[in-house]
């Protein structure tokens, strides 16, 4: 389960074309805005967009000077500051991100951009009250924001409101039906909830479709093989959920509980103290979602 997203770096031929073509795109666009700019040097949308597409492609001292520039043409741009703010965001800058939003909602207290990532920051403080609130403010504004349904599914998951959660991420999918984190996501609520197996396998299924290369989507995976009693299965997701990034405490701690339940007891301890030692409350989780 995760709140933000982000481009799976995956390995196949077409994959490598596709990402060759998005380059390609982002190239384009440069070109387009850098003629654009030419000819109007004073249009704040060509700035940020600009601004936005050096961002997303890792160029931040050029997106930062596009964005600065924006500003200074347009200092109160709601948009200008939340595109900054996810730049900041995306290094890490988490305190200047949430600063740009709230300065985005000073300007307009209703701008669903903003309301939505600030929502995002205050769910990853825990603050998920809070969250709550800014997103139903952002979706009373732009019902059909995919983004700001996915997001408030993921704070109801964390308050434990697993229909809300489930109602949300329906509503995600509709609106986005290429989502994939949001498929990963009500998978692992039915499988929590115990209901509808069939439609989690489904929703996993459609999760690994459209993130083939997802090691969050092996853990969901690995968890809904766990609930279902095959261990063989889940030690298979586990695995190649690790396989890219060993430090991952829930596979780490889902392994473990599959080693264990195929005889391999001294393999499935360590795995779970690894766990544990990465992210103590790993157990819990598990244990609140209903396998010990």
């Amino acid at each position: 389960m995760r709140l933000t997203r982000g481009i799976a770096r995956v390995t196949s031929a077409s994959s490598f074309r596709a990402a060759a073509q998005e380059r390609q795109a982002y190239a384009e666009a440069l070109e387009d805005f850098d003629a654009v700019l030419t000819r109007q040097p004073q249009s704040v949308d060509a700035l940020i967009a600009r601004g936005h597409t050096h961002g997303l492609i890792g160029n931040r001292g050029q997106a930062d000077a596009d964005l600065q520039r924006a500003l200074s043409l347009a200092p109160e741009s709601p948009q200008a500051l939340v595109v900054r703010g996810l730049i900041r965001n995306r290094q890490g800058d988490k305190a200047l991100a949430m600063r740009d939003y709230e300065a985005a909602l000073q300007g307009d207290p209703s701008y669903p951009q903003a309301l939505v990532n600030r929502a995002a920051l205050l769910s990853e403080q825990g603050r998920h009250d809070e969250a709550l609130r800014n997103l139903d403010r952002a979706i009373a504004v732009a019902p059909k924001n995919p983004v700001a349904h996915y997001n408030r599914g993921f704070a109801h998951f964390a308050t434990h409101d697993y229909g809300r959660a489930l109602d949300d991420y329906d509503t995600a999918i509709r609106l986005d039906p290429e989502m994939g984190v949001a498929y990963n996501n009500r998978c692992l609520v039915r499988a929590i909830v115990g209901k509808d197996v069939q439609a989690a396998r489904e929703d996993c299924q459609t999760a690994r479709l459209l993130l083939p290369h997802d090691p969050a989507v092996n853990e969901t995976r690995g968890f809904l093989f766990l609930k279902m009693g095959d261990a063989r299965s889940a030690l298979s997701e586990y695995d190649r959920a690790l396989s890219g990034d060993p430090n991952r405490p829930l596979a780490l701690y889902g392994r473990g509980i599959a080693r264990a339940l195929l005889g391999n007891a001294t393999a499935g301890e360590r795995d779970r103290m690894a766990a544990l030692s990465l992210s103590p409350l790993t157990a819990d989780q598990f244990t609140r979602y209903g396998i010990e």
